[in-house]
């Protein structure tokens, strides 16, 4: 019992451990995808605060009418505080990292590192995600202990026999103590059983089988809540990454809807607020992609956690 306790213990270090690595992946991906959104929101206010000047020029010229200038202004305010926002995350997020990683507020930390989504993701299958989860391991240890605990406890219904032993000196004279005549040993059986406590120690083993029947069906719980996790967990990475994709795909039509406007531009086809609209829309599709792909990342994190990380079994105690 006293093994699987301690095997619990680990099992739960282990989780704690878990839970810190996914956090601290978690918030790092999420400043990278705020601080690339954040440049990108600067470009496109810097494009809106020019167009908004061109309609403004446009109304006060009298060609034009003074919605678009409201339509653009809008545009322009959402921009400033979405710009506003995000630098609040950002920074929400490096304080965050430094908590996790034992730093103080405010540390330079080493953003250099690009994450990449993974083209495949070995999920495993169920019997390896039941010993990769520490919380599943650690329900087990304590199944483990509370069965041992029965055993332990019906084991003083029954007669305990044991030697006892004793080693000594005895003498006459005080100067003969030291002397190998004055050693004494003494050995004999010890019979003890609790017969007239029977009735309290079956109360016992009663209360240790209630709390292995507790802990029976938390070991279930456990099993079943990593199971309905990682599926859930798959589930949502699958979908997200396919939104990825859906976003990466609108991003290159947009991109490519700024060059036909540029070049239509330069041609003299259209003017300039055409094409810096459509440079704009591309920028905010670049937005969409990065927010999907944030998202992509998150999912990819909750699905490492969920199936238990990179924690092996530790050796077996019993």
């Amino acid at each position: 019992a006293a093994q699987a306790r301690a095997a619990e213990a680990q099992a739960q270090r282990d989780a704690m451990r878990l839970q810190v690595v996914a956090e601290v992946a978690r918030t790092y991906l999420d400043l990278r995808t705020v601080q690339t959104r954040l440049q990108r929101n600067h470009t496109e206010r810097m494009l809106r605060t020019d167009i908004s000047a061109l309609w403004r020029k446009r109304v006060n010229a009298g060609e034009s009418a003074e919605d678009s200038l409201r339509s653009a202004d809008q545009q322009l305010d959402t921009l400033l505080g979405d710009e506003n926002r995000l630098d609040a995350q950002a920074h929400a997020d490096i304080y965050a990292l430094a908590t996790l990683t034992g730093q103080a507020p405010g540390i330079a930390l080493d953003l250099s590192h690009a994450p990449q989504l993974p083209e495949i993701v070995a999920a495993g299958i169920r019997s390896e995600l039941l010993q990769r989860r520490p919380d599943i391991r650690a329900a087990d240890a304590d199944l483990a202990a509370a069965t041992f605990d029965i055993g332990a406890a019906k084991a003083q219904l029954y007669p305990h026999f044991s030697i006892m032993g004793g080693l000594g000196q005895q003498a006459q004279h005080g100067s003969d103590l030291f002397s190998g005549d004055s050693t004494r040993f003494v050995i004999g059986p010890s019979f003890s059983w609790p017969i007239f406590n029977a009735g309290r120690i079956k109360a016992q083993v009663r209360g240790t089988q209630a709390r292995a029947d507790a802990a029976q069906a938390a070991y279930e719980k456990a099993v079943l809540g990593a199971l309905a996790d990682s599926e859930t967990a798959l589930n949502r990475y699958a979908n997200d990454k396919l939104a990825y994709a859906n976003a990466a795909s609108a991003n290159e039509n947009a991109r490519d809807l700024a060059r036909l406007a540029k070049s239509r531009f330069e041609a003299g086809e259209d003017d300039r607020v055409q094409m810096l609209e459509a440079q704009a829309s591309a920028l905010a599709n670049a937005q969409s992609l990065e927010t999907a792909r944030g998202d992509a990342l998150a999912a990819y994190v909750a699905l490492s956690k969920a199936l238990g990380g990179g924690w092996e079994m530790p050796p077996a105690t019993r």
